[in-house]
């Protein structure tokens, strides 16, 4: 399923650029969402269970990747990028660009065509680039397929599995449920947050009243998502040592004071600006993991909840556009508005979480209990002499 979903990737990414026309490239879009995320679901699922006793440092991993898809992204489109001017300034009256279904042109009017050579965009062997890159993994789990195709999930349950899924019958159902939706909801919040820092963080810094150039404002993303890879990078490292928990604690203590920080001075000192991205960055970073992490540490994650995970995701990464973008050309504040609420709603939902699992168990200490009950059970009747 995974190769498939790669497969699907590949193609997508491959189409978007040449489709043509506005409604095959929505289609082809909307066929590569669904790859992306059936592969975002499957492979946060498939580490939990390769790693079932800390599967925190290993999810870290999973999403550093993201992290450094995002930072690589921009470098490797801006050399395909058309130099046409978007201003209508730059661009004066006088021009006009027509387009010929995927290759696009610019020709002044003032000019004959003959005289004037047209700049054809290239902006699609940035999409050819991206989607070569697709083709590593899928090759790579291709080979390994061929080398053992076995599934990782047991055929059988052993005897500790089943007393496990009798304990979980009796209790722990509704635990999970909870439990399942405080995490999807802490994430629709959270991407909300995510989504509107990286992608809306540019716009602000020019609209805003620093007005700051688009070079700079730019700067200013590139060091936001540079911190953000890096602190994935970091916690990946730190995983093995520092628990979930203790990674959520810190990076919320640092959202929460970067997003009053920026709600005081982010519309008045660029310093300040450039200082908050970078911690918006540093603080959001390890969250996602660490997240999911905590939460498999008190629940078996399925595909089925993952998916409902991944869908949750997905409406917070709509908040961009719905929260932000329709109010920042005559309101440029709204960004710091978001930001901050987003924070405080995801400190919010995570403190229930907290809550509501304090005096719960970890699922490896309700494994080692049913080990244990499972053993003295074993003992008890292989022993003649025992009562």
């Amino acid at each position: 399923m995974s190769i498939l979903t790669m497969v699907t990737a590949v193609a997508s990414v491959l189409m978007i650029p040449i489709s043509g026309n506005l409604a095959l490239a929505h289609f082809v879009g909307f066929v590569g969402g669904v790859g992306f995320g059936a592969f975002d679901t499957g492979g946060n699922v498939w580490i939990i269970k390769l790693w079932p006793q800390n599967s925190s440092p290993a999810l870290q991993v999973f999403h550093l990747s993201f992290g450094i898809g995002c930072l690589v992204a921009p470098l490797l489109a801006e050399p395909f990028l058309s130099t046409i001017p978007n201003d209508e300034d730059e661009l004066g009256t006088d021009n006009q660009v027509k387009s010929n279904e995927s290759t696009y042109f610019l020709y002044p009017t003032n000019q004959t065509n003959n005289s004037t050579l047209p700049v054809e965009s290239s902006v699609h062997y940035a999409f050819a680039i991206a989607s070569g890159f697709y083709l590593i993994p899928m090759i790579s789990m291709i080979v390994l397929y061929f080398i053992d195709n076995s599934d990782f999930k047991p055929p059988k349950k052993n005897h500790l599995e089943q007393a496990l899924d009798k304990e979980e019958a009796a209790e722990d159902v509704r635990f999970s449920r909870v439990l399942l939706g405080l995490l999807a909801a802490y994430v629709c919040v959270y991407v909300a947050l995510e989504c509107s820092s990286g992608q809306m963080i540019t716009a602000y810094a020019v609209k805003c009243d620093l007005h700051l150039a688009k070079t700079t404002a730019s700067r200013i993303a590139a060091v936001y998502f540079l911190c953000f890879a890096g602190s994935r990078v970091i916690a990946a490292l730190i995983a093995i040592k520092v628990t979930s928990y203790q990674m959520l604690v810190g990076s919320h203590a640092i959202l929460a004071v970067t997003a009053v920080a920026m709600l005081m001075w982010g519309n008045s000192s660029e310093a300040a600006l450039w200082a908050c991205a970078a911690l918006l960055g540093l603080g959001q970073g390890p969250i996602y993991g660490a997240a999911v992490a905590w939460t498999v540490s008190y629940i078996n994650m399925s595909n089925g909840m993952m998916s409902l995970i991944i869908v949750t995701a997905g409406m917070g990464a709509m908040a961009p556009s719905l929260l932000v973008g329709q109010f920042l050309e005559y309101n440029p504040p709204v960004f710091l508005y978001v930001c901050f609420v987003t924070v405080v709603l995801c400190i919010v939902v995570l403190l229930a979480m907290f809550l509501f699992t304090r005096k719960r168990p970890m699922l490896i200490h309700v494994k080692e209990k049913c080990l244990n009950n499972v053993n003295g059970d074993a003992v008890t009747k292989d022993d003649p002499f025992s009562l």
